[in-house]
């Protein structure tokens, strides 16, 4: 007797899983009941086996019998969840719109099942639906009012060609006020001519010495500008890259260097050189006499060396 019973059990278990386990389709919609010319969702669900594809039918086919309801768009077929174990789920969306009052039945909709290698389609066929669509409510016992006034249908784009014109013609004059000014700035280059090295340090010794830098307890500065107008000229007429060059390394190019009376020059040279190191390096404080002493010193090496080709150096690694 107790077998009976579990076997009995066993049966009714398995044929539930089974009806369960059945493909099916459904369909709903988002709302039941809209005004004229609103727009509402039918969505058509298939839940089928793993072995199982579902052919969506095409939904005009289906409303041909009532042109009232127009599709307005309608969506690929997508995969979704399913509330039943062992079953696949798709859906599709319809975007449907009613342009007269009523009420309207959209009818059953089917959906083909194709099992894996086989050719042969299994149709299962949806409820149909009802759907309310209300007039506007329109107050017949409300006195009528004026006819409104001829609103604006906007701006043509022929309105907007003299304001394109006058535009373009400010853009002409200031782009023509940009390049004449350029071209007066290219004439001024070109019409200038470039002084020779010689000149350059010589106006910029004297504009030094109208600073008087040191006379007024800068003497950093001093050294600084002094060696920088030494370094530039060196760069300038002796072609040796004298801007990035220690002082040794300065010294030791003019020793290497072609130049005339080079020993000369290094002599009284050096000394200059010397100080400014210790000015801006060591804080020191050179007595009157060595600022003047050294300021000369760049002036008789300018001087000493106007008249010389430039030689090519390279610079000390």
């Amino acid at each position: 007797m107790r077998f009976i019973k579990i076997y009995l059990l066993f049966i009714f278990v398995s044929a539930t899983l089974f009806m369960n386990a059945q493909s099916r389709i459904s369909v709903r919609l988002d709302t039941n009941k809209i005004s004229i010319g609103d727009q509402f969702t039918l969505t058509l669900k298939a839940e089928v086996a793993k072995d199982e594809t579902p052919h969506f039918p095409l939904i005009q086919d289906f409303l041909d019998e009532n042109q009232k309801i127009a599709i307005i768009k309608e969506s690929l077929a997508d995969t979704t969840s399913s509330d039943i174990a062992g079953l696949r789920a798709f859906q599709k969306q319809f975007l449907l719109s009613i342009y007269e009052p009523g009420t309207f039945t959209i009818p059953a909709l089917n959906v083909h099942l194709q099992k894996q290698g086989d050719t042969a389609l299994i149709a299962l066929l949806s409820d149909s639906l009802i759907i309310e669509v209300s007039a506007p409510q329109i107050d017949t016992l409300a006195e009528f009012r004026d006819i409104k006034g001829v609103m604006s249908g906007g701006y043509s784009w022929k309105e907007f060609i003299p304001y394109g014109i006058g535009l373009l013609v400010i853009a002409a004059i200031i782009i023509g006020i940009w390049l004449y000014r350029k071209r007066e700035k290219i004439v001024e280059l070109i019409s200038k001519p470039k002084l020779p090295p010689h000149e350059i340090a010589s106006q910029k010794l004297e504009q030094l010495r109208q600073k008087q830098l040191w006379q007024n307890d800068r003497v950093k500065e001093y050294y600084t500008e002094l060696t920088d107008i030494l370094r530039e000229y060196i760069d300038g007429a002796l072609q040796i890259q004298a801007i990035e060059m220690t002082s040794d390394e300065l010294l030791e190019a003019l020793d290497d260097s072609k130049i005339e009376q080079k020993a000369e020059l290094t002599s009284f040279l050096r000394p200059m050189l010397r100080t400014a190191d210790l000015v801006k390096f060591a804080k020191s404080n050179p007595l009157p006499d060595e600022h003047d002493s050294s300021f000369k010193a760049v002036e008789q090496f300018i001087q000493k060396t106007i008249n010389h080709s430039p030689i090519n150096i390279p610079v000390s690694e």
